[in-house]
């Protein structure tokens, strides 16, 4: 089978999700990886976000609303039809 791609070709999520900090974790100089777990539905749609592993609650929100940002995608398929696929990619917050 094949993995959910993005329109345009884009088989990775990971690039597309840029997070702003929430301001208050910024001041305290708060980073860290928030994992998360979705699923790219047989139409394309992302669906059952989760977090796998917390980094702080501020950012598992902005990590969760970062997925809002993903674009329409194209279904995985598996024997020539759309399936459900799963994902589970880290979410970096970096304190420069």
């Amino acid at each position: 089978g094949s993995r959910a791609i993005l329109h345009g070709g884009r088989d990775d999520p990971t690039d597309l999700i840029l997070c702003n900090f929430p301001k208050k974790t910024v001041d305290a100089g708060v980073g860290g990886v928030v994992f998360l777990q979705f699923n790219v539905d047989e139409f394309g749609d992302v669906s059952s976000p989760s977090i796998l592993k917390s980094a702080h609650p501020d950012l598992d929100r902005s990590a969760l609303e970062a997925l809002n940002c993903l674009p329409q995608m194209i279904a995985g398929t598996q024997h020539g039809k759309p399936v459900r696929v799963t994902y589970t990619i880290p979410v970096r917050f970096t304190v420069r």
